[in-house]
Order: C-alpha cells, then structure tokens, then sequence
C-alpha cells in the first residue's frame, strides 16, 4: 500500500504550520487529537483489558493520561495482536518490522492514514534539514524510505537508496560519481564514510548530512561535519512512531512533532519530570490501526528549551537506549557515551568497543596501520576516565572488518555484562 501524495502534502502543510504556533495552541491540537486516539483505543482488547483492570473509562485517560499505566515493549511483544482494533481488516494494512534492538523484533500494523502521516513527518523533518525539490538525496540504510514517490518521476525530491550491507568504500564512490547532494542515515555508518572521504587527495563535499536510526554523538557530528563540509543534523525516531522530534536548522535543538505524538519523562514510578533525565513514554495521536497508549521506547532524556522561535518541546541529554550503558565492576552504570573515543579514533575507519566483563574491555578496529602505542595508551586512559577510574583492562584488536548488526548498524560500544 502507498501513501497518496495529496494527502501526504496536506499533512506536511499541517505539520510544518503548526510547529511556529505557541505552546498553547499546540497542547490544544494535541489534546484533541490525544482524546480521538483514546477513544479509539477503548476498543482495542489490551487496553479495555487494562483500563478495566484499573477501573478507568476513556473519559477518565482522556482527562488525565497519566492515569493510564505504562505500556513497555515486553507488554506489545507478548501479545502484538492484542493491540489491533478488531475493526481493522488486516489485508488492508502495512507492516513494518522493527529491528529488535532493544528486545524481541516485532510487527506494527498501520492503516494508510498512519502510513501518510509518517510520510509527511519524515519529508519534513527533511526539508527543515534543507533539501530542496531539486536535490539529490542517498539514503544508506536497511530499507528505502521515500515521501514523495510520485515526485521522484519527475525529476523532483530525487532520492537514491544504498544498503548499508554494501561496502562502504563503494558506497562512497557512488555518491561521488552521482553528485549526491545530501546522504544520510545511520551515524554510525555516515562516520564510517566520512573517515573514507578523509582519506581522498580530493574529498567530496555535501549540501548537508541528515543522521537517524540512532544517537548522533556531537564527537561524530565533528567528524561528519568537518569531512563533507556540511552541517550535519540529526532526527530521533523509532519503528512504532517514525520520526518524533528533529533538529531545527538554527539552533540545532531536537523539537518534539507534538501534533503527531505525546511525549512524556517520567521518573521511575512513571510520574512525569519537569528537570532532569528520566525515560521517554510515547502516545503516538494518528495510527488508528493499531494504538499505541503511554509506550516506553526504551530511551532516556531531559527536556530543553530554545530560542529558534517553534512552539513545540525540546529534547536534550537524549542518553539511548537501555543495552547502550555499560556496567562497572563496582556494579555502578554508565552511559556509553561516557566510553566514546571518536577523536581519538579519527585516523581508524571503523572501531568497537566490547566490554566482555565487568572489568575487560575489548578495543577493535579496522585501519591501515596497527594503531601506534601512544594511541592505544590514550585510548585506554580514555576507557578508564568513562569508567570512574575503576580496575578495568583494556585489550586492542587490529582487525580488517567489523560485521554490522542485522539492520546495517555499526554499534561502537556494546556491552556483553548481564546480557
């Protein structure tokens, strides 16, 4: 099933308005669109199941969301069906897969409205990135997106997919030979390509680099930025809502897309936070098909403010996802960020950090050159700071490949401890 174009425009139109309204206006929008889903959801078996449980009426969540209990990924993956209206024809739905990377790997159903509108979030976060009709645009990732499939025919919103499965030295190569003007999508793979193009007597340049699929690093935004000459920016999103808050071209701040999806930070008993870090829960306002009610992504964060002028909420300190922090020796954890190496590493194409015990921690990388002693003292001081200081060891690996994970992904620090 496509999305139609005329609809796809009239969200994007919607969604692109409704970012410079001011706060109120926009918790308005979304209340009304919040009270439409949950009045749907009342339908759906798992959440009349729990709203029973708990004794609550539609009414009763529409008036106070918090009232409704945290749905987490384990409650959809043991039984997905449960959360499909029993109206919905499934032949008349798309699937998409997600990639497992936080649990189990799971369906998600959605009617083509829902399908339009994740059309429409993505075309805009990409045109607030900068691309214009007239632009080149090569995704490199697992699956081919495309917002305006009509539109490519004719010359307009071009877009090229390379898989990330490719190798990355011929991946680059296509993009010069075809005059790429903006590439994006997984960071990690994006710095791959941009450590290749260091190494060119003449590197390419890019209009701009957008990243999604995962957490950019501002270590790797430098890498990209300073190789292809571009601003790089950044979007977060997951399988079940698509794109949920982009960056804005003048302050680089994540805005949440409040008219698709209610964001909420909440605290480990599930009261929302107004200051500090705490895990992201979801209410996605538009797949009918298949609701998805106080959902928590797996991912932590805080919230932001900025100046650019857009009414809508602000991520910051977005930490990721649960298996993305490591654990001490002393049993303390640690975000991985606190382990990255980028900087130091931007001589190498590629490097992993595996922490095989609590206290062993296994450096692989894939260069030239066997990484000079002085390096490797740097990057093991670098690996001790992010682990407090505590007893660890560090062992170097100097390798031609590093397998990517099933969806091309190139995770650079994976953590084995109570896996």
């Amino acid at each position: 099933m496509r999305p139609n174009f005329l609809n796809v425009l009239r969200n994007f139109s919607m969604y692109r308005s409704e970012q410079w309204k001011d706060a109120d206006s926009i918790r308005s929008i979304q209340q009304q669109r919040l009270s439409g889903i949950i009045m749907r959801a009342a339908d759906v078996p798992f959440y009349r199941n729990l709203m029973a449980e708990n004794s609550l009426s539609a009414e009763d969540v529409c008036n106070d969301l918090q009232c409704m209990p945290i749905v987490s990924k384990d409650d959809f993956q043991d039984s997905p069906d449960s959360f499909l209206h029993p109206a919905q024809d499934r032949s008349m739905l798309t699937s998409t897969r997600t990639s497992g990377s936080t649990g189990r790997p799971f369906s998600l159903f959605m009617d083509r409205n829902a399908l339009e509108h994740r059309s429409a979030l993505l075309a805009l976060a990409e045109m607030e990135f900068g691309l214009s009709p007239f632009d080149l645009f090569a995704e490199i990732s697992h699956v081919d997106y495309t917002s305006f499939p009509s539109l490519s025919k004719l010359g307009l919103f071009r877009k090229m997919h390379l898989s990330v499965f490719d190798d990355d030295e011929k991946n680059l190569s296509v993009l010069r030979k075809k005059h790429v003007d903006i590439a994006g999508w997984y960071p990690s793979v994006i710095t791959i390509l941009a450590n290749l193009n260091n190494e060119s007597d003449n590197p390419m340049r890019l209009k701009s680099a957008f990243c999604g699929g995962e957490i950019l690093r501002q270590s790797q935004r430098k890498i990209i930025q300073d190789s292809f000459s571009c601003p790089v920016f950044s979007q977060y999103g997951c399988e079940e809502f698509a794109t949920i808050a982009w960056e804005c071209p003048e302050e680089h701040n994540l805005h949440v897309n409040s008219g698709s999806a209610l964001v909420e930070i909440v605290d480990g008993k599930g009261k929302p936070k107004k200051s500090g870090t705490g895990e992201i829960v979801v209410t996605g306002l538009y797949n009918k098909a298949m609701p998805l009610i106080r959902y928590n992504v797996g991912d932590r964060a805080s919230w932001g403010e900025c100046s650019c002028g857009r009414g809508l909420p602000v991520l910051k300190s977005v930490e990721g996802r649960a298996d993305d922090f490591i654990v001490l020796p002393s049993g303390k954890l640690r975000s991985s960020f606190s382990l990255e190496v980028d900087d130091l590493a931007q001589g190498m194409r590629a490097y992993q950090i595996v922490q095989e015990k609590e206290d062993l921690f296994l450096f692989r990388y894939v260069s030239a050159f066997d990484a000079p002693i002085s390096l490797k003292k740097q990057i093991k001081e670098r690996i001790e700071k992010g682990c407090c200081g505590e007893e660890i060891k560090v062992e170097f690996q100097h390798t031609d490949r590093i397998e990517k994970g099933r969806t091309g992904k190139l995770r650079s620090i994976i953590s084995k401890v109570g896996k």
